[in-house]
């Protein structure tokens, strides 16, 4: 019996002595010090979808729209990189024929943009907070605010305008061109002459 009740003391002992030894070696740190930790253990889980465009195989892409052989490209072409059909088909729809709307205008003021969403039934959270500003990241539309006055009033107001934005194209135009022009050069690096046909 008193050979048990040692055993206990010491098993008591030894765990005390540990958490003090845990308590010597402990950082102490402030809230904001806190949370700098927790961000920095924080791992990267890839390319945000909001700030990525989809494509799956270029060759795929090449076959089904045949744009090597001067085939034109629609709308709903371009709106799949930016919300795929297969994978977000509510957006994709919202999105062309708001494009399709904005296209045949030219300009929208709230008042216009308003009355698209209440005619077609769709949801100003969804167009407002993802539709919209997905389009104007990635360079397909512009948002402007217009000054004006009411009457002989002098205070400032300002009404926000939606347009047309070609920064999209010009985005692509630029990585194409350039892009052709880094092959061309090293082409002319290696002295090559005759092109080989792709796949």
């Amino acid at each position: 019996m008193k050979q048990t009740k040692f055993f206990i003391l010491t098993e008591y002992r030894n765990s005390m002595a540990e958490e003090e030894v845990k308590s010597e070696n402990q950082v102490i740190t402030t809230p904001q010090q806190d949370v700098s930790l927790l961000k920095a253990k924080v791992i990267s889980r890839g390319v945000p979808a909001k700030e990525s465009l989809w494509l799956d195989d270029v060759r795929k892409r090449r076959d089904e729209w045949q744009y090597h052989k001067k085939v034109r490209l629609d709308l709903g072409q371009l709106v799949q990189i930016i919300f795929p059909k297969q994978y977000q088909p509510k957006y994709h729809d919202i999105t062309i024929k708001f494009m399709q709307f904005l296209l045949s205008k030219g300009r929208l003021e709230g008042e216009d943009t308003g009355k698209f969403i209440t005619e077609n039934n769709y949801s100003k959270a969804t167009f407002y907070n993802i539709i919209l500003p997905r389009l104007r990241k990635v360079g397909m539309v512009k948002l402007l605010r217009e000054e004006f006055n009411i009457s002989k009033d002098k205070q400032k107001y300002y009404r926000k305008i939606i347009m047309p934005s070609k920064q999209f194209s010009i985005l692509f135009a630029k990585l194409a061109e350039e892009y052709e022009t880094i092959l061309d050069t090293a082409d002319a690096k290696r002295g090559v002459k005759d092109e080989v046909k792709e796949d």
